[in-house]
């Protein structure tokens, strides 16, 4: 267990120092290149920017006290302040037309960690804890790891790796089976993929198919560059949906019913 405290003014310019304070102590714990400490490092972020500009009003010099406390399975961030109360659910909800420049630091820090709170401890300061799990690695020539979740009457299914290619796609193919069997909503979060070839975009298509056999239809979301790529020379964009993230493919379902 790497464990760390160190504590910084609140001033913005700071922020870097305090992301490089804890991805420091992450490397330390899980080695450098895992992707959730980027995404921890973007909720820290973005919590950290509100202690300074709204916790303290953009008072310079107040303390921001940062724990961190990283173990083999996950990380964990405290943000310690003498400012102002903070209520999440106050947030209103992103807008994503345009037509707003700001009010997106909550979406992204519940994205990107499983876990964000907000409290007092038993000194009477104000606690931020974000909570970033390590992703289980995938085991070579293992089944595919899956995650299935129910939202509503749509399926949203997550693929757990890297490469969805000819080393993999039967597997997706019987993982599947039996969630394809009555789905006729069914969403598909490729944002772990980094590689696609002509045999996985052929299991995409294959559970495109089912659904719509089903009298359903498939949504796409959370492509990586690369992987859009292909489905650009694959002209999956005239097959299906597809989507920046499961809220829109989600919505876009239940938008059309």
């Amino acid at each position: 267990m790497e464990r760390a405290t160190q504590t910084f003014a609140s001033d913005v310019q700071q922020l870097v120092g305090i992301r490089t304070f804890v991805r420091s102590a992450c490397e330390r714990a899980w080695g450098a290149g895992h992707e959730e400490i980027a995404h921890l490092e973007l909720a820290l972020a973005e919590a950290a920017a509100n202690v300074m500009l709204h916790a303290y009003e953009g008072e310079a010099g107040r303390p921001i006290e940062v724990l961190v406390e990283a173990g083999p399975e996950e990380v964990r961030v405290w943000l310690y302040h003498e400012g102002r109360d903070f209520d999440p659910a106050a947030v209103a909800p992103p807008v994503f037309d345009g037509s707003r420049e700001s009010g997106f630091g909550m979406y992204l820090i519940k994205q990107a960690v499983e876990e964000a709170a907000f409290f007092s401890d038993d000194n009477g300061r104000r606690v931020v804890r974000l909570v970033k799990k390590r992703r289980p690695a995938q085991p070579a020539g293992g089944t595919m790891q899956t995650e299935v979740e129910q939202v509503g009457d749509v399926t949203v299914v997550a693929i757990n790796a890297q490469e969805l290619d000819a080393g993999n796609d039967q597997d997706f193919r019987q993982v599947l089976a039996p969630v394809l069997k009555d789905c006729r909503k069914l969403v598909v979060d490729l944002g772990r993929v980094q590689f696609v070839d002509s045999r996985g975009c052929g299991a995409i298509l294959s559970c495109l198919k089912q659904v719509r056999s089903n009298g359903g239809d498939l949504k796409l979301c959370c492509i990586t560059k690369f992987v859009r790529s292909t489905f650009n020379l694959m002209r999956f964009h005239r097959l299906c949906d597809l989507l920046d993230t499961r809220e829109e493919a989600v919505q876009a379902f239940q938008q059309a019913t």
